[in-house]
């Protein structure tokens, strides 16, 4: 039983100190996987909502849901992508500035 209880701990720990529960991208994996794995559906978004709309997942709904996860991603990879061009940017013209001087 011993064996058992540091294991529980050590697995508590790890999720509460390095994981935490505030991270959007591991809900939406932890809900695929067990969608994957407890249903047997396919590893998309929309399986992650089959619980809650059921069989409606893939009509109208689910379509809905993957094109909305889909524009989202690239609306986030497109953000990362113009915030670093801005920084990129405003330290060539900071470089700039200072060998003026």
């Amino acid at each position: 039983m011993e064996v058992k209880s540091n294991s529980l701990y050590f697995i508590h720990r790890l999720y509460f100190d390095f994981v935490r529960i505030n991270n959007p991208d591991l809900i939406v994996a932890i809900a695929c996987g067990l969608a994957s794995f407890r249903f047997g559906l396919p590893f998309t978004i929309r399986s992650t909502f089959y619980p809650i709309f059921g069989e409606y997942c893939w009509g109208w709904i689910g379509d809905t849901i993957d094109g909305y996860s889909i524009v989202m991603t690239v609306a986030g990879v497109c953000t990362s992508l113009g915030l670093g061009t801005i920084q990129i940017i405003g330290k060539f013209q900071c470089k700039r500035f200072n060998s003026a001087l």
